[in-house]
């Protein structure tokens, strides 16, 4: 089950602790969010960031869009920072791409999301506010002590991005709040096929993302994106601040995750 959201904090907070309760094997996008520097206090951190903990508790999946603000999330005027929720080391941070297609209509490449006239692009940067996870250590990953967003791309350019019919009108959208639910469903069904195959389920997806990652050369599971920034972090081969991993190859990524799970992440 995919669970999409859209709503303010409370709102959002009500719906995550109903999902947790109601869903625990549910695979969860979220398109809530804001500047982690806005959050006011440490107690009101406790409080907002408590259904994520208990989600983890539960190894949930959990997809989080990373802001359309580029490295600047707080606002151009101010330092670089990240989204909230997207920086919580227990959810994947789905940050965007621009996606370029061949003249037959077939995939062609994708570069950054990163629009400067707009000020807009994928969110992504370094926390300031939780500690690097286990999973962030290890070849490729850039040194430091604090969590990395993000973990993992999709298309989200507004130019580029997808089309969608509601109200009888045809209109074209982008944003991490599209890019987030793409993996969802992605994870959802991999699931499918990995519970079929008499296998566990994801549950918290990071720890065999950058597993796969770090293997991409020979798993090939992520188009890297190496082309770009995000108004700040410029791609490169391999992780990066501007789009993580990069963007799913599906049908890779399933039987990638078969590998990880086999050989016990070895």
């Amino acid at each position: 089950m995919i669970y999409t959201e859209g709503r303010g904090y409370v709102d959002g907070l009500a719906a995550e602790m109903a999902m947790v309760r109601e869903h625990p094997t549910a695979v969860i996008s979220d398109s809530i969010g804001g500047c982690e520097l806005g959050i006011p206090s440490a107690s009101a951190l406790k409080v907002v960031e408590a259904p994520w903990d208990r989600q983890a508790q539960e190894n949930m999946t959990h997809f989080a869009a990373s802001g359309d603000s580029g490295a600047y999330d707080c606002g151009q005027n101010h330092q670089a920072a990240v989204d909230f929720p997207s920086d919580l080391p227990t959810v994947t941070a789905v940050g965007g791409t621009t996606v370029f297609q061949t003249t037959s209509g077939a995939y062609g490449r994708e570069v950054v999301w990163g629009d400067p006239l707009a000020q807009a692009g994928g969110g992504g940067g370094i926390t300031q506010i939780y500690k690097r996870p286990d999973y962030q250590h290890g070849p490729g990953i850039t040194a430091g002590s604090a969590r990395l967003v993000p973990d993992v791309s999709a298309v989200a350019d507004w130019h580029t991005g997808w089309y969608v019919r509601t109200g009888g009108a045809d209109h074209q959208i982008g944003g991490t709040s599209a890019a987030a639910p793409l993996w969802a469903g992605v994870a959802t069904l991999i699931d499918q096929d990995l519970v079929a195959g008499h296998l566990r389920r994801i549950g918290l997806a990071n720890p065999a993302l950058y597993w796969i990652g770090q293997r991409n050369s020979t798993l090939h599971a992520f188009h890297d994106i190496t082309v770009g920034n995000n108004l700040l972090y410029v791609a490169h081969a391999g992780w990066d601040n501007a789009t993580g991993w990069g963007t799913p190859d599906a049908a890779a990524l399933d039987a990638a995750w078969k590998t990880y799970i086999r050989t016990g992440g070895m």
